[in-house]
């Protein structure tokens, strides 16, 4: 009656990792993934990630320790080390609505998807105003996936530049023969 449980693990989720992201700890869509592949089964249920002596399944550990300190993930020592799950399978719906509203708010992840879906097609790239948009914004911090998408939009984009560039020369080149010939005659 009186709240959304759902929506207050939402944005408890949301707080504590955008505490790791301000920090400079890990990227945004960096964390979101760990959660989505390494804490949460296929199944939608809670998993487990060993911690390593640098990171976490990925995640750099002191990324992980600030999750446990903000009471999102716990420890547990077993089998000689540490294991980490989330501190609740309450949480497991709430971090995948809050993941699947966020990647809805990233055109660029939008986009690069639907470029992997339409197998690389070379229509799906950017170029030109909205290659130049994109290129202005912190496309790095989106993922591997959108990082592939932006380098082939600009290997796509020089590709046409030199073919323009290629014409342009070619169209000279003609008006110069016409000019010669004329000269001639």
């Amino acid at each position: 009656e009186l709240g959304d449980v759902d929506k207050a693990l939402a944005q408890f989720y949301e707080q504590a990792i955008g505490e790791a992201v301000e920090k400079g700890l890990v990227s945004e869509i960096e964390v979101r993934n760990w959660f989505e592949t390494q804490l949460i089964t296929e199944a939608g249920t809670r998993g487990t990630v060993y911690r390593g002596a640098t990171d976490t399944g990925g995640l750099p550990n002191p990324a992980v320790d600030l999750l446990v300190n903000r009471f999102l993930l716990r420890a547990e020592v077993r089998s000689g080390g540490t294991w980490y799950e989330l501190i609740h399978d309450r949480l497991v719906q709430p971090i995948l609505q809050a993941n699947q509203v966020w990647s809805a708010k990233q055109p660029l992840i939008q986009m690069a998807q639907a470029w992997f879906e339409s197998e690389r097609s070379i229509n799906k790239l950017l170029d030109g105003q909205q290659l130049q948009e994109a290129l202005a914004t912190d496309w790095q911090a989106l993922g591997h996936s959108v990082e592939e998408f932006i380098t082939a939009s600009r290997e796509a984009e020089q590709v046409k530049m030199k073919a323009f560039e290629a014409e342009k020369e070619a169209q000279r080149q003609r008006e110069l023969e016409q000019a010669q010939a004329l000269a001639e005659a």
